[in-house]
């Protein structure tokens, strides 16, 4: 089910990038190369994607961390979802003018901001704001908030309920944090 939930966005950013590819025949270089590079990055992005969910379901890190400018992930992330159709508009960021930096495996640091921005965008209208500092991430939306049922997934570590009651995605963000 992680995987599944992962790989969403990877697999449709390769197959718009080979629609394009499809379309534009023979006649595009550019065009192609572009394509072909987005499919590179999206296959990139699944193999670290799947070794993060591999570590995830063995329950234990593999020791990958490295420290990261959570800046620079954030952005990257923020830029992602730009590009995969989300209005840019929607995202209120302002990344902190000095680094923050924390230990964490990469893959899973992205999986967990995608996750949480990604919920928000999904679920609300209106804009999503983004806060990092050296307190930590926080993603706020405008949105009803979670059904009771799925925030008692979330508290409960899943153990009371299966994950596929719609939460998958910020039930990884709970197991990435812990």
């Amino acid at each position: 089910g992680m995987a599944s939930h992962e790989f969403r966005t990877p697999v449709a950013v390769i197959a718009g990038a080979l629609d394009v590819i499809e379309k534009c025949g023979g006649t595009d270089d550019a065009a192609r190369r572009r394509a072909l590079a987005r499919i590179r990055v999206a296959a990139d992005e699944m193999r670290e994607q799947l070794g993060a969910i591999l570590s995830l379901s063995r329950a234990a890190p593999d020791g990958a961390q490295t420290q990261l400018d959570l800046r620079i992930v954030v952005g990257g992330v923020l830029e992602d979802l730009a590009s995969a159709g989300f209005p840019p508009g929607r995202i209120q960021w302002s990344p902190p003018p000095a680094p923050v930096m924390a230990g964490a495996d990469p893959a899973l640091a992205k999986m967990l901001v995608r996750n949480l921005v990604h919920n928000a965008l999904q679920h609300t209208v209106g804009a999503v704001s983004v806060l990092l500092d050296s307190g930590g991430l926080t993603v706020r939306d405008r949105g009803k908030g979670l059904p009771e049922s799925l925030g008692a997934l979330l508290a409960s570590g899943g153990k009371s309920q299966s994950a596929q009651d719609g939460a998958l995605g910020l039930y990884l963000v709970t197991l990435i944090a812990e």
